[in-house]
């Protein structure tokens, strides 16, 4: 389990303006890498945009060099 910070809660003072922002926290279950589900949720889906992206880019350059 490790502690992640969810979000932040500000209270307001009298005059309407902003206290100081408190972090909440709340305990999530990791994996042997130290990340949570949706840590590695996000990695693998930014993951496969990027890797489809680079591989447009090869095919690209290996076209340009025909």
């Amino acid at each position: 389990m490790a502690l992640v910070q969810v979000g932040i809660m500000a209270l307001r003072s009298p005059d309407g303006k902003f206290l100081p922002a408190t972090p909440i926290y709340k305990e999530l279950p990791v994996n042997e890498r130290g990340r949570t589900a949706q840590e590695e949720k996000t990695t693998t889906d930014i993951s496969k945009l990027l890797a489809s992206k680079y591989k447009d880019y090869i095919d690209g350059c290996r076209a340009a060099r025909k």
